[in-house]
């Protein structure tokens, strides 16, 4: 084989290898990143800052009852990014609960709480069902 074919066989290889990399990143996407996630409010949540993090919390809003934010929440310290409700056995069913999660993103370094209070918005005058804090750190 002459030093020409040889030379556009390993460039083409090459090339094809290079399009299989670049279409299988585009397919798959980058690799996820894990976001820490928390559920006990006995365990405090250590995070970065610029970075993510999960509370989960048991709610069933068949019962009119949902999770809010209590009114101490820093607005500079965190951003609620994502607020999602996940039925437990993957059906909304009635009577039936689930997990709400809430996602944050930590802005600035410092001690914080997150207040959470389980009500019906519309009963204004009735307090919470229950309240939950979970301590953070975001360094």
């Amino acid at each position: 084989m002459s030093i020409k074919k040889r030379y556009l066989s390993l460039l083409t290889l090459a090339l094809l290898v290079a399009a299989g990399y670049f279409l299988s990143t585009q397919i798959t996407g980058a690799p996820e990143t894990r976001v820490p996630e928390y559920s006990d409010p006995a365990h405090p949540v250590k995070t970065r800052i610029g970075s993510h993090f999960v509370i989960v919390l048991d709610s069933n809003p068949t019962t009119g009852h949902g999770w809010q934010l209590g009114k101490s929440f820093d607005k500079t310290m965190f951003e609620v990014t994502e607020i999602r409700y996940e039925p437990s056995n993957g059906k909304r069913l009635a009577g039936a609960g689930g997990k709400q999660t809430w996602m944050f993103r930590a802005l600035r370094a410092g001690n914080a709480v997150i207040d959470f209070e389980y009500l019906r918005p519309w009963e204004k005058d009735i307090p919470p069902v229950k309240k939950v804090r979970f301590a953070v750190t975001v360094r």
